[in-house]
């Protein structure tokens, strides 16, 4: 008899010590998911942080953007194509960011967020033309013209004199730099 107490009692402990690793894994794993949802966000997104300190660690880099917002005209050819370089490398992290989405793999609220961002960086009339050419390829449409709708609405926001983000920009232009 007291064989089979002692029995019993250790097999509902042992259940229950199964049944508290089974939430315990469950917890972990879930952790873990989340761990691993993050860094796929962070990895999708962090490439905007790189072209972001580029343009923080180049000064002449910080300056041709300037010109090309308020000189565009005065812009050598190869400092358009450094501008376009620029452009180019923000808009393949967007690309990124794009398909990424369309698998699935980007929450809306983060990719709506990108979405936004990618028109303040082709506001000027460099990027603005950049967007026509390749949208005239016909080449990734799409994206060129989520692009394209998202300068042009950072654009007219900027535009607007109680927002005064282009105010800068818009000033020395007609002062002629």
């Amino acid at each position: 008899m007291n064989s089979d107490l002692i029995a019993r009692w250790t097999t509902v402990v042992t259940n229950i010590a199964v049944i508290v690793g089974l939430i315990f894994v469950g917890l972990e794993f879930r952790n873990t998911a989340r761990a691993i949802e993050a860094e796929r966000i962070d990895d999708f997104i962090g490439g905007n942080a790189e072209i972001n300190s580029l343009t923080v660690e180049s000064e002449s880099l910080s300056q041709l953007l300037f010109k090309a917002h308020t000189a565009p005209d005065s812009l050598t050819g190869i400092e358009l194509d450094r501008v376009q370089s620029w452009l180019l490398m923000n808009y393949d992290s967007f690309r990124r960011q794009t398909l990424a989405y369309q698998a699935g793999l980007l929450p809306d609220s983060v990719y709506e967020v990108q979405k936004a961002g990618i028109g303040f960086v082709f506001i000027s009339d460099a990027g603005l033309e950049l967007i026509d050419l390749f949208r005239a390829s016909g080449l990734d449409d799409t994206t060129w013209r989520a692009v394209d709708e998202s300068a042009r609405e950072a654009r007219k926001y900027c535009l607007d004199p109680s927002k005064k983000c282009m105010a800068r920009y818009e000033a020395l232009r007609a002062g002629g730099g």
